[in-house]
């Protein structure tokens, strides 16, 4: 309990300030109605004969609305961002066990496997030759790819040599020539 003075009303009171604390809860922000609010108290307790200027009360409305204007569009902002995100993931698991064509001339071959991949032809080519170079470019393999081909044409290399053996493992450049 603590004895408080009223300025206004020039009467002693006592208030009990630990109840009074812990049932209101302060707002930690300035919403548009306690903005309103605290114009019109501001307007009703001013001089009348110096009144608020114009200018002066159109630049705080402004500045309100324009905070006001500011968080709602971070709002949206995040609502979008959280939007592409699961748009991403969803576009992200449709592509799961498919295979995906990348521009690249060079294959890493594990013992007993097979490198494969697309020639882009484009308009076609004929008679395409595929060379296949170890890391020091030596040449290990060539075979060809008979007939007209037009646009991507799939390839497959069985990771033996000229010999016919099996290669070891390592990065290999493939390189195709054809006729257009």
């Amino acid at each position: 309990m603590a004895d408080t003075y009223d300025s206004l009303l020039g009467v002693n009171r006592t208030t009990n300030q630990t109840s009074t604390a812990n049932t209101s809860t302060q707002k930690k922000e300035l919403d548009q109605e306690s903005f309103l609010k605290l114009l019109t108290m501001q307007l009703s307790y001013q001089d009348p004969f110096k009144p608020v200027d114009n200018a002066q009360m159109l630049s705080q409305m402004t500045s309100m609305s324009t905070s006001q204007g500011i968080s709602s569009l971070s709002t949206q902002m995040e609502s979008l961002n959280s939007l592409m995100t699961s748009s991403q993931a969803l576009q992200a698991s449709a592509l799961v066990g498919q295979n995906v064509l990348i521009p690249s001339n060079t294959g890493y071959l594990e013992k007993g496997e097979n490198i494969s991949g697309v020639i882009a032809t484009g308009d076609g080519a004929s008679n395409i030759k595929v060379t296949v170079k170890d890391e020091s470019g030596q040449v290990i393999q060539e075979f060809a790819l008979e007939g007209d081909k037009k646009g991507n044409v799939a390839f497959e290399w069985d990771g033996k040599g000229k010999d016919g053996n099996l290669v070891k493992s390592g990065k290999y450049s493939i390189e195709a020539h054809g006729t257009v």
